[in-house]
């Protein structure tokens, strides 16, 4: 759990802890579908949909195998229709550009990759945190990928934090 915990501590927080303000000085209290406030939870699950109108999710059914799939984990196209309005997409390039933090630019300009990643650690995230469910190792395996990355290929951390 520690390591999924990173990217919650790391990206989810700062992310909600910036834009619930700038949200606020504009008079806006939900985006979408996720209320914005300092009492609400927010979960890695809501920042695809605010991220890009569509992602890379890993295709239903595949994260209750005990082994990784045959041919490796398959990817679908989620789409987020219809939840975040274009003023509300236009609002978040705005805070997005104004945000200073490191993390901002690649959100900005790699936000579909940024959702994807979010989207996946997210599940297997939903996984371990509950107590009827673990994680097998090669989900262990896939969730240290998607956070630090592998073999030269770098995780979420690495691309949001890189310096240009």
């Amino acid at each position: 759990m520690k390591l999924s915990q990173v990217i919650e501590r790391e990206v989810l927080q700062p992310f909600f802890q910036a834009l619930m303000p700038f949200a606020r000085h504009q008079q806006v209290h939900k985006i979408g579908r996720i209320a914005l406030g300092p009492d609400q939870q927010h979960t890695l699950s809501m920042m695809p949909t605010l991220l890009a109108p569509q992602w890379r999710s890993i295709q239903s059914g595949q994260l209750s195998a005990r082994a990784r799939p045959e041919g490796g984990v398959k990817m679908v196209k989620v789409t987020a229709q219809g939840k975040v309005s274009a003023r509300d997409r236009a609002l978040i390039s705005q805070f997005l550009e104004q945000w200073e933090h490191p993390m901002a630019t690649c959100l900005s300009q790699k936000g579909g990759k940024a959702a994807s990643s979010l989207d996946q650690i997210s599940k297997l995230r939903n996984i371990e945190v509950h107590p009827e469910s673990f994680l097998y190792r090669w989900q262990y395996e896939l969730l240290h990928q998607l956070i630090a990355g592998k073999q030269g290929k770098g995780g979420l951390l690495k691309q949001l934090f890189a310096l240009l």
